[in-house]
């Protein structure tokens, strides 16, 4: 449940590295990083992906430069445990929203939903919600929804690793979902339910994992604010689920004083980290373009 905690002595961090804080519901993103900041002394602070405030589960928390790895963020699939409410549908594609729409859907049998769901596994094209971050003309697409400005949003194509059934309680169907960035939930819950001729909405949303960090390591603000320097997960190789490259200790001046020759020809297309022994040193990525460092930590 949302609250505040009591305001305590800052713990200074001067590291590089994140928070897996499980979110409950109720609290915005945003809040949760305003909670941190109360009881953190960084210099910067953000989260790797939004969860909305209906959801709960693993809310990734970046600190000083580790806010930097954003981009490196959405190469990572992300896991979710969903409840899709058939019947209704709203105006946000969940439950917190107004109802517009009621359809009938006793109709509606196990080996349908099977079938539909498979429907939305691999590449896709998905409409984004009326009510998302997404940008139209400069302004958020939920304020231009809430003040009841026509628009439009274009589909998009998002990657959808599977849509795992778990369970059946008409209305309700519980799925896992394993998903790539900029996948909307609330788009599935809606598509599916009029794939299977009815309508649908998402009742429930829980993050179970983001890359490496999982819902089983995740820990309450209350847990962190309490020992914040226990919980802080600093900058290490194996957090970023990318080819690693060790180089060599006369190599490491090089990449500092930018002379990347000689990693030319070792590098695959995508992103990587520069590893020298146990120690994480950059992350980059290589396209036609070269190679490029956005974040070099040592």
């Amino acid at each position: 449940m949302k609250g505040s905690f009591s305001k305590g002595s800052r713990w200074q961090c001067n590291e590089n590295g994140f928070f897996n804080v499980y979110k409950e519901k109720g609290w915005t993103s945003t809040g949760v990083l305003n909670e941190l900041k109360k009881f953190i002394d960084v210099r910067k602070i953000g989260h790797m992906g939004t969860l909305d405030p209906m959801a709960s589960g693993v809310l990734v928390v970046a600190v000083n430069r580790a806010t930097e790895f954003f981009e490196y963020f959405k190469f990572m699939d992300k896991k979710y445990v969903a409840v899709i409410m058939l019947g209704v549908k709203t105006d946000t594609d969940d439950i917190t929203g107004n109802k517009i729409e009621e359809k009938p859907f006793s109709h509606v049998k196990e080996e349908d939903i099977q079938l539909v769901l498979k429907k939305y596994e691999g590449e896709i094209e998905q409409l984004p919600p009326r009510f998302s971050a997404l940008r139209v003309s400069g302004k958020r697409a939920y304020s231009l929804a809430r003040e009841g400005i026509e628009f439009s949003l274009k589909p998009r194509r998002v990657f959808v690793r599977y849509v795992k059934l778990l369970s059946i309680d008409l209305p309700f169907i519980k799925v896992e979902i394993l998903c790539g960035s900029g996948t909307y939930i609330r788009a599935i819950a809606r598509d599916v339910g009029a794939a299977l001729g009815t309508c649908g909405t998402l009742a429930e949303l829980e993050r179970i994992e983001f890359g490496p960090f999982t819902v089983k390591d995740s820990r309450k603000l209350q847990e962190i604010v309490e020992n914040p320097s226990f919980h802080f997960l600093p900058v290490k190789p194996h957090i970023f689920p990318f080819p690693h490259y060790e180089i060599r200790a006369e190599e490491v001046e090089k990449l500092k004083n930018g002379d990347i020759n000689f990693l030319k020809g070792k590098i695959e297309d995508g992103p990587f980290c520069i590893t020298f022994k146990d120690d994480f040193l950059a992350i980059g990525y290589k396209n036609k373009g070269g190679i490029m460092f956005s974040n070099l930590i040592k």
